[in-house]
């Protein structure tokens, strides 16, 4: 995520941090973009943005991953998928348009393109051998990747 932040400026403050300790108030930039950034991408899902703000989180989280629910982001799966896609549009758009763009992105593995493809609805389980398919899906989706 970091590297993602980083490339968007086109600096090389990150190689850099890998050998020097970076000023205070670059870490403390770095770290707001971060926290921005996962709140961001927290809010794209109502249910875990509401999950994760509750004091009962550790029962809501279960909830969200069960039927009929069955929700996306509620999966490790389904944020990986989310944050690949989101770096995978860093070039082509800011920050915020990405995330505009993203709430297109259906939440319910019960839904296409998810169903058959990394959700599967007989057993209720996932199928994370087809994330890579379901990112190429989703660009194509929005537009950010050709036929």
């Amino acid at each position: 995520m970091l590297g993602d932040i980083g490339a968007r400026r086109g600096d090389d403050e990150l190689k850099l941090a890998t050998r020097v300790r970076l000023p205070d108030r670059t870490i403390n930039r770095y770290a707001d973009e971060v926290l921005d950034y996962l709140e961001r991408l927290i809010a794209l899902d109502s249910e875990l943005d509401t999950a994760m703000r509750s004091k009962s989180f550790g029962e809501l989280i279960p909830a969200g991953r069960a039927a009929p629910k069955n929700r996306l982001m509620f999966r490790p799966v389904g944020l990986t998928i989310m944050m690949r896609l989101i770096a995978s549009m860093q070039w082509e758009h800011t920050l915020a348009a990405t995330f505009k763009l993203v709430t297109k992105v259906p939440l319910e593995l019960t839904k296409a393109p998810f169903k058959g493809v990394i959700w599967d609805d007989r057993r209720n389980r996932m199928i994370t051998a087809n994330a890579s398919l379901a990112l190429a899906l989703l660009q194509y989706m929005l537009g950010e990747r050709q036929a």
